[in-house]
Parts: C-alpha cells; sequence; structure tokens
C-alpha cells in the first residue's frame, strides 16, 4: 500500500503499518440506521488511523466488519478513552454530524473513577468554599459550586458539582497539556466556556523579550460525584477494591485535548489508570494492564436531518 494521509475524520489515504500490536478488543454496536452507527469503543482501541496504528482503529474495524467503505467519524475519542462513539455510514450526511461536534450542539457525560479528595470537600460546604477560593486564586482556574440537576434535566438539584475552567493548551511532541496563566476575569467568559483559545495578552516587544501572556478560558468541565443508588453492583467492587477512591461524573462544556484529564487532575484527584498525568509513565504500546479509568457515559443531540430526540449509553464498566 502506498503512503497515505488521514484528512476531516474520514480515511482518505494511509500508509500500511508493518507489525502492528494486535489489541485484544472489539466495538460493539449500540445503535444503526441509514444514516449513523454508533459503536462502544473499548479502551486501547484508537478512534481512527494515526502514527502506528491502522486496522487496529475503531473506524477501520468496523469498516472491516461491514464492508462499508464509506464509515467515517462523526467526532473522535481519545486511544485512552472508551465509550459512545459516533460514525456516519454515507458521506452526504457526514458534514451534518460532524456540525453538532463542532458547534458543541452535542450533550456528553463521562464518568470516571478518581481520588476521592474532591468527593470528600463536595460533601462538606465549609471544604466545598475553601475549594473554590483555593482555585480562583491560583490565576489558573476559574471556579464556581453548581446544583447538578439529575440528568441535566430534572426539575431540582440533588447535589452540588464542581464547575471549573481554565485555558488549556497542547503542544504537538509533548505528551502533557498545560493549563495557562488567566487574564482578568473581564477577558475571560468562565461561566460556561463559550470563550474559544483567544489570548488576552501578548508579547511584550518593547525591550526585545516575551512576557507572559495571559490567556481566556477554552476549557470548562462540569464535576459531580456519581450517586450512590446509581452504582452497578460492578462499580460498587471497584471502589471496594480500590479505598480513597470515588467515581465521577463529569460534563465537558468544551472539548481541548486531554480536558478532563487535566481538571481533575488539578484538583488532586487524577483518574485511575492515567499514563500521563500528574506524571508520564513510559508503557509498551501493548500492555493493556492498567486502563485509564474514563467511559465516554451518554451521548445526546438532536439529530440533524430527523429532528429525533438521540440518546446513547455506553455500556463498558468502569
Amino acid at each position: 500500500m502506498s503512503d497515505k494521509t488521514i484528512g476531516n475524520g474520514t480515511l482518505k489515504q494511509h500508509r500500511w503499518v508493518v507489525n502492528e500490536p494486535q489489541i485484544p478488543f472489539s466495538c460493539e454496536q449500540l445503535y444503526c440506521d441509514d444514516n449513523l452507527m454508533v459503536v462502544d469503543k473499548p479502551h486501547f482501541l484508537a478512534s481512527m488511523p494515526r502514527g502506528m496504528w491502522y486496522r487496529q482503529t475503531a473506524l477501520i474495524q468496523m469498516r472491516e466488519k461491514t464492508g462499508n467503505e464509506e464509515l467515517s467519524l462523526a467526532h473522535r475519542l481519545d486511544r485512552a478513552t472508551a465509550g459512545v462513539l459516533v460514525m456516519t455510514t454515507h458521506k452526504s450526511v457526514r458534514g451534518a454530524y460532524q456540525k453538532l461536534f463542532e458547534s458543541r450542539a452535542v450533550h456528553k457525560m463521562y464518568e470516571c473513577v478518581a481520588s476521592d479528595e474532591l468527593a470528600c470537600a463536595l460533601a462538606e460546604p465549609r471544604l466545598r468554599e475553601q475549594l473554590v477560593q483555593r482555585l480562583s486564586e491560583d490565576g489558573v482556574h476559574r471556579a464556581q459550586l453548581v446544583a447538578v440537576n439529575e440528568g441535566e434535566g430534572a426539575s431540582h438539584a440533588s447535589r452540588w458539582g464542581l464547575q471549573i475552567s481554565s485555558h488549556i493548551e497542547k503542544t504537538v511532541g509533548i505528551f502533557q497539556a498545560a493549563e495557562l496563566e488567566l487574564g482578568d476575569e473581564g477577558n475571560a467568559d468562565g461561566a460556561d466556556g463559550a470563550v474559544n483559545a483567544d489570548a488576552v495578552g501578548g508579547s511584550d516587544v518593547a525591550d526585545g523579550a516575551n512576557s507572559v501572556s495571559a490567556h481566556s478560558v477554552n476549557a470548562t468541565t462540569l464535576i459531580a460525584v456519581k450517586p450512590q443508588e446509581q452504582l452497578s453492583e460492578h462499580e460498587k467492587q471497584t471502589l471496594a477494591s480500590n479505598p480513597h477512591m470515588a467515581i465521577y461524573q463529569l460534563w465537558p462544556r468544551t472539548g481541548k485535548t486531554h480536558q478532563l484529564r487535566v481538571h481533575m487532575n488539578a484538583l488532586n484527584c487524577p483518574m485511575l489508570g492515567d499514563d500521563l498525568y500528574p506524571t508520564v509513565i513510559d508503557r509498551a504500546y501493548d500492555d493493556f494492564s492498567s486502563p485509564l479509568a474514563l467511559v465516554a457515559r451518554r451521548m445526546r443531540f438532536t439529530d440533524p436531518l430527523t429532528g429525533e430526540e438521540r440518546v446513547f449509553h455506553s455500556q463498558i464498566e468502569l
């Protein structure tokens, strides 16, 4: 096969990968119609061809299973993240669904296992307030307490969550994403993360040196502890086997690279199995012993072609 490249979530061209490690996990189909195919992507399986991965990706795996060469991604999940992944079944509809994700018209909820430090703080009013104050004064984060509605659609709030905002940048060639200093409160919208990656400050070239730039918020996440009554038996066993851990539900308001992992780490609650935050751990590509405990649990949107409400749930256990 000749050298090839990838573009816009569609496999247009790609080089053949020699000695590609075998991934012992496969996608499970959650839904399929004339326009959409939705799968449960397992941990360790890349969404689409990139680098050393070609056949061992969700896109190519499903193309081979279905024989549909027009199957394309509407969005992506990190290789380390499992859960709901939406594909389109033919080229003519791809743009409509991709625009949903680009315009943030898709409501996503993730679940993860992480340190219970935040859970303990959220359970105590005084600790909640201290946490918000500490974050808001560090120059890098904006934070506020939010009354979380069950399913984000119920009539009354049943618990408190923390909404954390920052400016995240990911540099090519560097494994970890970085949170940068924020500008004045009036220059960034930390309430809903609507502001994109616009710099507030700039370079001071008067003396030939670059000053530190202040940035606007471009990444916002709402985080809450998963209610005890919603825990599955498997999740209860996970917590029993991992003392001082809790299961969290996360609603990303934006979609920056590694956003959920960065924000949990900033709260001193790195996710179980995270090999990037707080410390980069060099694991072999075929080491499947410690999956990242992060699942794209639920995805909800209005179908741009039919007007129907679509809701998809991952069945992958944490």
